[in-house]
């Protein structure tokens, strides 16, 4: 009965020397087995990265196949035959399946083209070699794939789309002839499908048209070959608006860079699409509370959604909308604890802001007191910070010549070894901590710290006389500035406000300057915080 044997052909790349090709490989592999009298049982073929483990499928599948013939033999050995080594593995976790194979007489590993086999009778330094071989493969394949990358990212750098062009949009090669005789992939705009991107642009730029409704009008008017319509979706017209390939840019690896390619959707178009992205095609007012309060009630904690009412008058059949708000119960809380929904009116709620307002409004002559203290303070601040600094500096000097000093000692023997480590690493801990002192990060510049507190203090006296004159989007954004964690508990609302003004609102309970201000003299650093 004829000895057992498998062929493995495999290469990385199509395009590689015909000298190396699978009809190559798989030729010599015949002649080897004729020669020596081998029956094959299955011959592999395929083109496959050998380096990268979740790449690997087809091989895989050859060692699936090599295992279960394995297990059939008795005694005898199935043959591998392979080109050379690079041909079978390019990482360890191959190798040391087929080694253990090996060792155990189950297997022969027949490189042809090297005339060498490794089988259960190698010596340490074949099997030392066998690594070394697939150590250099693993660099060669590791170090090809790093270049290519390489060489791609210069390309997308240059402005060249790498990838599969999108809709309106085709691959060409154009150009000089590379090593592999082809020339240079280029993106040029494909004239029979750009209709089909301009409208789809038009339809959501010009008529806010949803996705589903695009999909539907290109369909219905015939913009795309069948090919193309039959899988065009919802979801292919909602990539093509998302995409920012159409604008002049692409994503390669992560990163953005700015393409050569040409832009044909105008840039009204492009603007109003992103304008759009991210919001609801609607103009239904949502009120300004919507999304800003949070429920109160213990327990709860979900959004506070906007919900108006409109009544007609039964005399005069003329509509009133009022404005309320309730919480969505998003998690079902109020309905499964049996607890009633109840609408607050949006201007009570106004109301009871209007009150946060007035906690931190501030009189002119308190403001232009605090705003003083606060320039004095940082004015002390900066002189005690560069005297620590100079301190610390004169420190740092006084310990190197502290260390001199210590190896002047010991060389004249006055100190004795274990002393001078000793003192030595005093020094040094020392010199550390100064150093890791100065180091540290420095404070917010003077100037910047004075304008923001003059800013706040600005807006605590003039508030007030602002209020309301403001619209109902001003007022909004204030109350962010001033509260966080706003709630609405049934009709209550309920808030904190924000550090610097609940300070400002402690300061102005206080009567006398030495109340608020009594650190001014010891502690400068104080106010500031």
């Amino acid at each position: 009965m004829k000895n057992k044997a498998i062929i493995l052909c495999r290469i990385s790349d199509l395009k590689q020397d015909d000298g190396y090709s699978l009809d190559a490989q798989e030729k010599y592999a015949k002649e080897y087995c004729d020669k020596n009298h081998y029956k094959i049982l299955k011959t592999f073929r395929f083109v496959e990265t050998g380096s990268k483990s979740h790449k690997r499928q087809k091989f895989d599948s050859m060692m699936d196949y090599l295992k279960t013939e394995i297990s059939k033999a008795n005694k005898e050995p199935i043959r591998l035959i392979v080109e050379k080594p690079d041909r079978l593995t390019r990482n360890f976790t191959n190798k040391e399946q087929l080694q253990f194979f090996v060792m155990t007489g189950k297997l022969e590993i027949h490189y042809y083209k090297d005339r060498r086999i490794f089988d259960k009778n190698c010596t340490p330094s074949d099997i030392f070699t066998d690594d070394m071989m697939t150590s250099v493969s693993k660099y060669i394949a590791l170090n090809i794939a790093r270049e290519t990358h390489k060489g791609m990212k210069q390309k997308a750098e240059s402005g060249w789309f790498l990838g599969h062009a999108p809709l309106g949009y085709k691959n060409v090669r154009v150009g000089s002839v590379d090593k592999n005789g082809r020339k240079e992939a280029r993106i040029e705009v494909y004239e029979k499908l750009k209709p089909a991107v301009l409208r789809i642009f038009e339809l959501r730029a010009t008529k806010k048209m949803s996705y589903q409704a695009i999909k539907e009008k290109i369909l219905e008017e015939n913009l795309l070959p069948s090919r193309k319509a039959r899988s065009f979706s919802k979801s292919s017209a909602e990539k093509v608006l998302k995409n920012s390939f159409y604008s002049g840019n692409f994503e390669w690896k992560g990163e953005v860079f700015k393409g050569k390619h040409e832009v044909f959707i105008p840039k009204a178009w492009l603007n109003k699409v992103n304008d759009f992205r991210g919001t609801p095609l609607t103009n239904k007012f949502v009120g300004p509370f919507s999304s800003f309060l949070k429920c109160g009630v213990e327990g709860c904690g979900s959004t506070i959604i906007y919900d108006p009412k409109t009544k007609t008058r039964k005399d005069t059949g003329k509509k009133t909308t009022y404005h309320y708000y309730h919480c969505a119960d998003g998690r079902r809380f109020h309905k499964e604890n049996g607890i009633k929904q109840i609408n607050a009116n949006e201007d009570k709620i106004w109301a009871q802001f209007e009150q946060a307002v007035d906690r931190v409004h501030l009189p002119e002559e308190l403001a232009e007191d605090i705003f003083k203290a606060i320039k004095e303070n940082e004015k002390k601040y900066n002189v005690k910070e560069i005297d620590e600094t100079k301190l610390a500096k004169e420190k740092l000097e006084d310990l190197a010549f502290k260390k001199e000093e210590l190896y002047e000692h010991f060389t004249k023997e006055l100190l004795d070894e274990e002393t001078y480590r000793k003192k030595l690493k005093e020094v040094q801990i020392k010199k550390i901590s100064l150093e890791k002192e100065l180091s540290k990060p420095k404070r917010i510049k003077n100037e910047s710290f004075l304008k923001s507190s003059e800013d706040l203090l600005e807006l605590a006296k003039e508030l007030k006389s602002l209020w309301k004159c403001m619209e109902s989007k001003d007022k909004l954004s204030v109350l962010k500035k001033l509260c966080s964690n706003p709630t609405l508990d049934g009709l209550s609302v309920d808030y904190r406000l924000r550090k610097p003004f609940e300070i400002l609102e402690k300061i102005k309970d206080l009567k006398e300057k030495s109340e608020w201000c009594p650190w001014r003299e010891s502690n400068p650093h104080a106010l500031r915080h």
